[in-house]
């Protein structure tokens, strides 16, 4: 089976790895050939948590911006860069 470079987004790349994982007895004789799906990419959200989950950080944006989108605004806060 050849070797796919392991580039692109998380989900595809986890399923580009997992699929190289034989097992010797499960459908041993079975005569299926199968390709490799195309996954969407995940939400933004969904990619901070999994960085935060697997390597306690994380160099997207800060969780916070997601939690106060446009709405942090309305609260009357300020971004930085205006300050």
């Amino acid at each position: 089976m050849p070797c796919e470079p392991l580039v692109g987004h998380r989900r595809q790349t986890l399923w580009t790895v997992t699929s190289h994982i034989t097992q010797r007895d499960l459908m041993r004789d079975a005569p299926a050939k199968e390709t490799l799906p195309v996954i969407p990419t995940a939400p933004e959200g969904e990619e901070i948590i999994a960085d935060y989950a697997s390597i306690r950080l994380t160099l997207r944006r800060h969780p916070l911006a997601l939690l106060l989108g446009k709405q942090g605004f309305s609260l009357g806060l300020t971004q930085a860069s205006i300050l």
